[in-house]
């Protein structure tokens, strides 16, 4: 069944904020609430917190030197945000008192993390050193830590329960840790291109990764193969999401699509254009009713994916 294309973007979606700047990434912090990054600059918030049903910023946070921010989490508490910043340092921002502290200063680049579904531990890539660390946040102290061989660890991503993470970016694999023991216990092999974003499916047992080989991937953990390849994106695939029900997934990609997929089929189940503009990140609600992207031309938009 042909993909259900959708209108132009002023009719598709609802614009929930301007962050001035392109787009970086995209969370939920709640159901009613979205985080976004941005590249920065002096006197602009890195991340920006919006209330979604009013389309209003409830709170930013900036660094002094206005370094460029990946992307930001919401930790379980509905308070307390982490990020990574340009200048290696990954920060806890509370979004009540508007305080920040820093968790460490790294050897490079914290592009993506990931929270504890109990908020006391945190996961880490860093492209510098090349080092995945889970850390306990209270103490400030890592946990476990291991190397990637030949790669940066740009992208990171935790299970559900904690047993498992993965990352990946230049090596063109998927890596799978045990992050308690900072051990890896398998490399998915398949993308014949750099790792873009990955992705935890609710059970804990499957992975999406999203590809600059113009594919999106779902994993088998427990077996190492590929249960479905996504093709049909022109460019790059940028970013990729799992809906809350493991039914569906979502990508972004450099041709300006997003598409949302069943992870039974072949085929999109929705192509949205955004026009001139790309998504560099996208999330699925909490609802899984609705999809955030955020774009290149600084705008935060949301789609409903019903």
């Amino acid at each position: 069944m042909p993909a259900k294309q959708s209108p132009p973007p002023a009719d598709a979606c609802r614009v929930i904020g301007n962050h001035g700047r392109h787009v970086n990434g995209v969370s939920y912090a709640d159901a009613t609430r979205v985080l976004s990054t941005s590249m920065g600059g002096r006197g602009q918030d890195q991340i920006i917190l919006w209330d979604v049903a009013s389309a209003t910023r409830l709170a930013g946070f900036r660094t002094t030197g206005g370094s460029v921010c990946w992307y930001a989490e919401m930790a379980p508490d509905g308070k307390t945000v982490a990020a990574g910043f340009g200048d290696c340092i990954v920060r806890l921002w509370d979004t009540s008192t508007n305080e920040a502290t820093e968790l460490a200063k790294l050897g490079g680049i914290v592009a993506s993390l990931a929270w504890s579904k109990d908020g006391k531990h945190l996961f880490t890539g860093n492209c510098g050193d090349r080092t995945v660390r889970l850390w306990d946040v209270g103490s400030r102290t890592v946990v476990a830590e291991a190397k990637v061989k030949k790669s940066a660890a740009w992208f990171a991503a935790l299970s559900p329960d904690g047993s498992r993470a993965v990352s990946g970016y230049g090596d063109k694999q998927v890596h799978v840790w045990d992050p308690r023991a900072g051990l890896e216990v398998a490399a998915l092999e398949g993308h014949t291109g750099r790792i873009l974003g990955l992705c935890f499916f609710p059970d804990g047992t499957r992975v999406a990764s999203a590809s600059q080989d113009k594919t999106a991937r779902v994993w088998d953990l427990r077996t190492g193969k590929t249960l479905a390849i996504l093709e049909g994106h022109r460019k790059q695939v940028t970013w990729i999401a799992v809906a809350p029900d493991g039914e569906r997934v979502a990508s972004a990609s450099g041709d300006g699509t997003i598409r949302v997929w069943s992870v039974t089929g072949s085929e999109p189940t929705r192509v949205i254009s955004l026009g001139a503009t790309r998504a560099a990140s996208v999330a699925f609600s909490p609802s899984g009713r609705e999809l955030v992207a955020g774009c290149d031309d600084s705008l935060v938009r949301v789609f409903a994916c019903d």
